[in-house]
């Protein structure tokens, strides 16, 4: 491993530093173990659980004034604490 992963089950973390060179006619050269390592990521792979949906929802909802300028950050921050306990407490 070379730092860049802790995680020595991930199949990423065991990939070489150098994983996809390009050759001179400007192709990837793809290393076989790479894209097995790849395949073996992907079908790891587990949907984000339904009910954390909401809560994101209010984090993109909430955030939005404070990107354009109109909420400051601990406005934003009040806010999105006050709706998220208001919807656990009703879950």
């Amino acid at each position: 491993m070379d730092g860049r992963c802790s995680r020595k089950d991930n199949p990423v973390c065991r990939m070489p530093k150098r994983s996809v060179k390009v050759l001179g006619n400007g192709e990837p050269d793809v290393i076989e173990e790479n894209v097995e390592a790849l395949k073996a990521l992907l079908e790891g792979l587990e949907p984000m659980p339904d009910d954390n949906i909401p809560l994101y929802k209010i984090v993109f909802e909430e955030t939005k004034p404070y990107f354009a300028g109109e909420k400051t950050l601990d406005q934003v921050i009040d806010v999105i604490q006050n709706r998220m306990t208001l919807y656990m407490q009703e879950k």
